[in-house]
């Protein structure tokens, strides 16, 4: 799926959140950048995204969003060898199987939309737990 076209505000509304400048004194906001400073930003879904961090503040998202996966992966896992290894009885063994599949679902789902959006599941070496 594309990118959705970058939605700026006017020009001359937006200032680099880092260093001030302005599109007269060196923001190329169309390039989602500053001259000034060096600060390079992002977009998620065509919404400008910026931030003093720079695109560190995506970085930061993409590794939140690779933690849910990588915990939601244990979820599952721990689940299934639950239903394994234990004898359970019948109702306990549905309640487990439905959080199971819960769990699958609403994962995915936020996967789903977050990727779309341009969010990558991906935990980066500096914010690993």
């Amino acid at each position: 799926m594309p990118s959705p076209a970058l939605r700026l505000p006017p020009h001359h509304l937006l200032a680099c959140p880092k260093c001030g400048a302005n599109s007269d004194t060196g923001l190329a906001a169309a390039e989602q950048r500053c001259t000034v400073c060096g600060s390079e930003f992002f977009d998620l879904a065509g919404m400008p995204c910026w931030f003093a961090v720079g695109k560190l503040q995506k970085t930061y998202w993409d590794s939140l969003l690779g933690l849910v996966m990588n915990a939601a992966a244990v979820n599952t896992t721990l689940g299934a060898e639950q239903l394994d290894t234990l004898d359970l009885l019948p109702s306990v063994r549905a309640c487990i199987e439905r959080d199971i599949a819960a769990n699958q679902t609403i994962t995915q789902a936020l996967l789903d939309l977050l990727t779309q959006a341009g969010l990558i599941a991906a935990v980066h070496p500096g914010f690993a737990q």
